[in-house]
C-alpha cells in the first residue's frame, strides 16, 4: 500500500463545516448498514436519522437515533424516535451533539438516563490522507476482499466487544452483516500477527458539498469498526489499520477524512494529524421511555 499525498490545493474548510460533514458521514454509514444485511429498518426525517439494526441489542450502530441538522424541533425528533422504537419495543442509543442538542442533552440528565462514554465521543476530522505506518516484524496487512477476510474482519471486531464465543450468525445480527464490506465505496484493512486475524478498520466513501449552496463535490471518508484483538493489543495495529483504511479511501478519491473515537483512541488518532470539530455523548434509552412527555410538576 503506497502512501497517498494530502491534496495540494488550498481549500478553506470552517469547523462547523468539517462537523456537519462528519455526522452526515455517521448516517450515511448506518443507511449503508440497513441497506446490506437482512431484517433492517431506517427511517429519517428532517436531519432525525432512526435505524433499527436486525437484533433488539441497542448498539450504536444497530439501534439509534442520530441528527446531522437541527431542522426538526428536539422535543419533535425525541417523539418521532419513541414512536418508531415503541413498534419495535426496542431500547435504542440517541446520540447527542454536544451543543447543537442541548434540548436532548437536558432531557437526558434530567430523566438519568445511563451514559455510555462519561467523557464524551470526539469526532475528529483532517484533510487528506495521514501517512502509512510500516508494519512491525510478524505482522502482515492485507485488503479484505473476501468472504474469508470479510469474516475475519467482524470476528476480531465481536471479539473486542466482548462478543467472544457467540455464534457467528447472531454475532453478524448484534454488531453488522460482512456483506457490507462488499460494498464499491467501502475500503477495509486486516492486519494478522504471527498469521492470526488481529486487527481491522474500515473507511466508508461518499460525496459531499463543500459549504453547501452548490459549491464543488468533494469525497469523504469516514473510519469505523477499528479494533483489536484483546490478545494483540499495544502493537501498533489500530495505528497501521487506521491509516491504511484512509490511506486506500484517498486513492478512491477521498478529501477529507472523519471519524468518532472513545477519548483514549482519540490521542492516538490526533497524532495522525486530526483535530477534534465535535464531540458526542449517547445516552441508553430503555424500551418503552417517554421522554418528549414532560415531567408532572
Amino acid at each position: 500500500m503506497s502512501a497517498h499525498p494530502t491534496p495540494s490545493r488550498n481549500q478553506s474548510t470552517s469547523s462547523s463545516d468539517l462537523r456537519l460533514v462528519a455526522d452526515i458521514n455517521i448516517t450515511e454509514f448506518m443507511r449503508h448498514l440497513s441497506r446490506t444485511a437482512p431484517g433492517c429498518e431506517l427511517e429519517e426525517y428532517e436531519g432525525t436519522v432512526l435505524f433499527a439494526g436486525a437484533h433488539a441489542n441497542p448498539s450504536p450502530y444497530r439501534n439509534a437515533m442520530i441528527r446531522f441538522k437541527s431542522v426538526l424541533p428536539e422535543e419533535e425528533a425525541l417523539a418521532f424516535a419513541e414512536a418508531f422504537f415503541a413498534k419495535r419495543n426496542r431500547a435504542f442509543v440517541m446520540w447527542v451533539r454536544v451543543g447543537e442538542d442541548a434540548v436532548l442533552e437536558r432531557i437526558a440528565q434530567t430523566r438519568r438516563l445511563r451514559i455510555l462514554e462519561a467523557d464524551g465521543l470526539p469526532q475528529l476530522a483532517r484533510r487528506g490522507a495521514p501517512d502509512l505506518a510500516q508494519p512491525r516484524d510478524g505482522v502482515e496487512l492485507v485488503h479484505v476482499d473476501d468472504d474469508e477476510t470479510r469474516e475475519a474482519f467482524v470476528r476480531i471486531n465481536a471479539n473486542a466487544w466482548g462478543l467472544e464465543g457467540v455464534a457467528f450468525d447472531l454475532v453478524r445480527r448484534i454488531l453488522f452483516d460482512p456483506d457490507a464490506l462488499k460494498a464499491p465505496n467501502v475500503t477495509a484493512a486486516l492486519a494478522y500477527l504471527d498469521g492470526k486475524p488481529a486487527a481491522t478498520c474500515l473507511a466508508l466513501i461518499h460525496p459531499w458539498q463543500v459549504g453547501g449552496g452548490g459549491v464543488a463535490e468533494e469525497m469523504v471518508a469516514g473510519g469505523y469498526w477499528g479494533a483489536t484483538e484483546p490478545w494483540a493489543t499495544q502493537r501498533g495495529l489500530h495505528d497501521l489499520c487506521t491509516r491504511a483504511a484512509f490511506q486506500s479511501a484517498a486513492r478512491m478519491g477521498a478529501t477529507v477524512m472523519v471519524c468518532q473515537n472513545s477519548p483514549g483512541a482519540a490521542k492516538n488518532i490526533a497524532r495522525m494529524g486530526f483535530e477534534q470539530v465535535g464531540t458526542f455523548r449517547r445516552y441508553l434509552v430503555p424500551a418503552g421511555a417517554h421522554l418528549s412527555t414532560p415531567l408532572a410538576g
